[in-house]
C-alpha cells in the first residue's frame, strides 16, 4: 500500500516505519484471508504472520488480530495508532496519511458488502 511510502516521507525513524509497514502488510493479509475459505488459507495465513512477526514490537499486536473476529477491522484501527505513533516531521503530511488510511477501510467495507 501507499502507506508505507507516505509514512516514509515525512518520518525518519526507520525501524517504526518498518513496524508500521509490517501492519500494514498485516492488513492485506487479514483481507486476503477474509476472501479466502478457511480451508484454503487459514493455517498458511497463521504461519505467515508468525513468521513476519517473529522478532517485532508488535508481536502481540499481531496475535491479538489473528485471534480478533474482524481481523481487516482490527488492522485497520491498529494501521492509525500506529502511524500516530511515528515521529512525523510534517503533521499535515501525518493528516493526509490518516486519510488514507479512512478511506482504505471505507473501501474495504463497501468491498465486503458487495462480497
Amino acid at each position: 500500500l501507499n502507506l508505507v511510502r507516505m509514512a516514509a516521507v515525512f518520518s525518519t525513524d526507520t525501524k517504526a516505519v518498518d513496524e508500521f509497514s509490517r501492519v500494514v502488510w498485516l492488513y492485506a493479509r487479514s483481507v486476503m484471508n477474509k476472501l479466502s475459505s478457511p480451508a484454503e488459507d487459514e493455517e498458511m495465513y497463521k504461519e505467515q504472520v508468525k513468521e513476519m512477526f517473529e522478532n517485532s514490537l508488535c508481536r502481540e499486536t499481531a496475535e491479538s488480530i489473528v485471534a480478533s473476529p474482524d481481523r481487516a477491522m482490527s488492522c485497520w484501527r491498529e494501521i492509525s495508532k500506529q502511524l500516530h505513533s511515528l515521529p512525523a516531521t510534517d503533521p499535515k503530511a501525518l493528516i493526509e496519511t490518516d486519510k488514507s488510511i479512512i478511506i482504505v477501510g471505507e473501501c474495504t467495507s463497501q468491498c465486503e458488502k458487495v462480497y
